[in-house]
């Protein structure tokens, strides 16, 4: 699924810096920067010719991913998954937040959370 693929991506390169370059604030920066193009300027959003793609991805992912923590997913994984999730919204464009088909999605979801991982989202 293209938002895992993302994640692992990001996952893969996070660790990187962490790792690697001991959380330097300079190689965060250049990670941010660079996802931020990625998320938002890939083949996915251009067969879609639409800028919006990748945040309706995330936002369709992690309403599935919420839907899915209160039938008995590992709650550890979900917790991580979600974690990954807020780091990689941070890439998406600004302006795109909440427009129409997200908003449809968002209270299906609310309704059926648990209240940890509402949590953890927030």
């Amino acid at each position: 699924m293209y938002v895992e693929e993302l994640l692992k991506i990001y996952r893969k390169y996070h660790e990187l810096v962490v790792v690697g370059f001991k959380n330097d604030l300079g190689f965060s920066t250049s990670l941010d920067k660079a996802c931020r193009r990625y998320i938002n300027n890939n083949s996915v959003c251009a067969a879609a010719k639409s800028p919006s793609k990748s945040p309706e991805l995330v936002a369709r992912f992690t309403d599935q991913l919420l839907k899915k923590s209160n039938k008995g997913a590992d709650p550890t994984e979900v917790e991580r998954l979600l974690d990954d999730v807020v780091r990689v919204s941070l890439s998406l464009p600004p302006s795109l937040p909440l427009s129409p088909p997200y908003l449809r999605l968002s209270p299906s979801s609310s309704i059926s959370l648990s209240l940890s991982c509402e949590n953890s989202m927030l």
